[in-house]
């Protein structure tokens, strides 16, 4: 059965059918086909990027869940950057997203992951620093630290910007990993 058309943007627009593609995926994942058909990391990809108004958002929770258990499964190479970049999109669910680069752990995303922070206001930095200072700590090593020691001392940031990246480099400095809260193993 062919199950491209399930995850189609149009089509998940109802809570009935966002199960119903979070089922599939959930299945393609148990089953192992997503770790031997590249396609289905591309479509991960793909769904973390669908961002649908509220109050329909809800319904993309349990297919952003699956999206992300399989791409941390599967590690794609490019993953990491194309996350990043899909963090621009306007009601992202960054939420799934930092968790997930967090753990694949690549630090040569730290610069566009600070960027993309930094260019939040205050209020939405707010929002999202716990998440940032996580992901931050959870890819850790010597290469976040300079990074973030440099942003520091060279850039005007607001206290939300300052104070996670504080945390983060005593945290990886410290050796204390931040416990990343990928907590969404989702069942069948």
């Amino acid at each position: 059965m062919e199950t491209e058309p399930l995850f189609a943007t149009a089509v998940l627009t109802t809570e009935a059918r966002c199960a119903k593609a979070a089922r599939a995926m959930n299945e393609a994942r148990l089953c192992r086909r997503a770790h031997a058909d590249a396609r289905w990391s591309e479509r991960a990809l793909r769904l973390l990027g669908i961002a649908l108004p509220y109050p329909k958002t809800r319904f993309m929770s349990p297919v952003h869940d699956e999206a992300a258990q399989l791409l941390l499964e599967t590690r794609p190479k490019d993953a990491p950057a194309r996350l990043v970049a899909l963090l621009a999109i306007p009601l992202a669910p960054s939420h799934r997203i930092l968790p997930v680069l967090g753990t694949l752990g690549d630090p040569a995303v730290v610069p566009a992951l600070c960027d993309w922070f930094e260019a939040k206001d205050s209020a939405g930095a707010r929002g999202e620093q716990a998440r940032v200072w996580d992901a931050l700590v959870a890819i850790g090593g010597e290469g976040v630290t300079a990074e973030l020691e440099r942003r520091l001392e060279t850039k005007p940031l607001v206290r939300h910007h300052r104070w996670a990246y504080e945390q983060a480099v005593a945290d990886v400095r410290g050796g204390v990993g931040r416990p990343n809260k990928v907590g969404f193993v989702v069942s069948p």
